[in-house]
């Protein structure tokens, strides 16, 4: 079964088992199906090597290796390998979304990071063709400003991975499936960091304490030096780019109104 997904302006056809393994992992992934001519092609089997269920602990993204131009990646139900030259990733696996998801993840990230851009683990919010992307540590908050910024009127992109590309000079953000996501693209205005609090209040930040959170919250799929070296040289062209904020805030619709606000009024 073969479908076209587009996401972060990366069209991934992916070559899966059958229609109806096909059906389950595509069920919420609909906004995103294209008929775009792909950039990458994702082909799926299913081998009994591979358990179908996973411990809470294995349900993590694996390290990466390299070997040449190739990347390896394998985990405790599925075996992928990135040929980026061909464009091309193999996928060996047990029956289940996690495989998938975490094989489109990695291929996306493959292929933003060749453009001089990313996957974050981050929110990302969009109103009037202006976006903001905003990161933390586990319990910071984004899915909860992801929730109440949706219901103050604002655009949820994604509330796990959001794609950041350069473009013209700037950078523009992209939803993504997961968590929940839509996909949607905007001008990147600023990038913050969150913190808890009484009230919504958003001011300046260090770029130097932005790079350090966004680092280690960007998916790497090439974890060698100089891999490693690229990533900060493209996170820290970003931060030349685009300001840093704090967005102080408690779960309430108002949080909308404050980033809004900013978005519209970028110099402020």
């Amino acid at each position: 079964m073969r479908s076209v997904v587009s996401i972060a302006g990366v069209a991934l056809a992916l070559e899966l088992p059958d229609a109806s393994f096909s059906e389950k992992v595509l069920e919420v992934w609909t906004p995103f199906l294209t008929r775009t001519t792909p950039d990458w092609t994702l082909r799926s089997t299913l081998s009994p090597r591979f358990r179908t269920e996973l411990r809470a602990e294995e349900q993590v993204l694996p390290p990466t290796a390299r070997s040449g131009n190739e990347v390896h990646i394998e985990g405790a139900n599925f075996r992928l390998v990135l040929h980026p030259a061909r464009r091309h990733a193999e996928l060996v696996q047990a029956e289940g979304r996690f495989a998938v998801e975490t094989a489109v993840k990695m291929v996306l990230a493959e292929a933003l990071d060749a453009g001089g851009g990313f996957l974050v683990h981050g929110v990302g919010l969009a109103s009037g063709g202006m976006g903001a992307l905003f990161t933390g540590a586990s319990g910071a908050g984004k899915s909860t400003l992801g929730e109440w910024a949706l219901q103050g009127g604002m655009c949820r992109l994604a509330d796990e991975l959001v794609g950041v590309l350069p473009e013209g000079g700037g950078y523009r953000l992209h939803g993504t499936p997961w968590n929940v996501g839509v996909p949607e693209t905007c001008s990147l205005s600023f990038v913050g960091r969150l913190r808890h609090a009484p009230g919504p209040a958003l001011s300046p930040a260090p770029a130097a304490e932005l790079l350090r959170l966004l680092m280690p919250n960007t998916l790497l799929t090439d974890g060698t030096a100089g891999g490693r070296a690229r990533r900060f040289r493209d996170v820290s062209a970003l931060l030349r780019q685009v300001p840093s904020r704090e967005l102080a805030f408690a779960p309430r619709t108002d949080v909308a109104g404050c980033v809004m606000s900013a978005l519209q009024n970028p110099a402020r």
